[in-house]
């Protein structure tokens, strides 16, 4: 089966010998298909073939994470209304928090780059790759190993509810608060859109004054540019307390 997925996505390399032990170490699980966790741990700048990076498997890993989380919630918090829901789920499948995670699980030491992508913590690639591991894993283990893997391997371990109920994270809020006092103009513009699966995923790029400061991609155009919008926070170097309003 491996040599399937080799030959699926056109590999053009050899698998490390221990990546099978690394890989159950960050997941607990002994990976079966070993070439569809190599191809997630492929950021494009390595290979730009579609076929030959992780980006279609961070697309379906995005989704099992969405849901995974969605029913953790559901169950966490039997009493609150889908605009609370959304909210948190929104908090923890942010692009920081998932990078966060995936450097504490260690996979700056598997994901294959090129050494000019600059550092792992100012990116989203480690958090990209996330996305593409638990796409992998659904792959090859099922639904119900990645949903185990996304709620006992990332969110009890690394995430704390009650403490994100009183976070802020709408970033486009916070961007424009912070645009709004210093004069400048922020706008959001349609990078790119394409079908994949019968799914629509967007990129949206943040722009101030013109230029183009944070990019961000996901399911709805909604969702890129509150990614877009964290991007461009962390670039800019805003700080914690200049928080947005929570209904913007």
């Amino acid at each position: 089966m491996a040599r399937f997925w080799r030959q699926q996505y056109n590999l053009h390399f050899s698998p490390k010998k221990d990546l099978a032990r690394q890989l159950k170490r960050v997941t607990g699980v002994a990976p079966g298909k070993l070439a569809v966790y190599e191809l997630a741990m492929q950021h494009s700048s390595a290979f730009g073939k579609l076929t030959e990076n992780n980006e279609r498997l961070e697309l379906l890993g995005d989704s099992v994470i969405d849901l995974a989380v969605a029913d953790h919630l559901f169950q966490h918090f039997p009493m609150k209304p889908e605009g609370f829901l959304t909210e948190m789920r929104s908090k923890m499948v942010s692009r920081g928090m998932l990078n966060d995670i995936a450097l504490k699980l260690g996979l700056k030491d598997l994901i294959v780059r090129k050494a000019s992508e600059g550092d792992f913590h100012k990116s989203s690639i480690a958090g990209n790759a996330l996305e593409a591991l638990v796409g992998a894993i659904y792959l090859d283990q099922g639904f119900d190993v990645a949903h185990r893997f996304v709620l006992q391997r990332m969110v009890r371990p690394h995430i704390d509810l009650d403490d994100l109920v009183r976070t802020t994270v709408n970033f486009k809020s916070k961007l424009l608060e912070w645009c709004q006092k210093r004069q400048k103009k922020l706008q959001f513009k349609l990078v790119n859109e394409q079908k994949e699966r019968n799914k629509w995923r967007y990129t949206m790029a943040a722009v101030i004054d013109g230029e183009k400061m944070g990019r961000g991609k996901g399911s709805s155009k909604k969702k890129a540019e509150q990614e877009a919008a964290e991007a461009a926070i962390k670039r800019l170097g805003i700080p914690d307390e200049e928080e947005g309003d929570q209904g913007a």
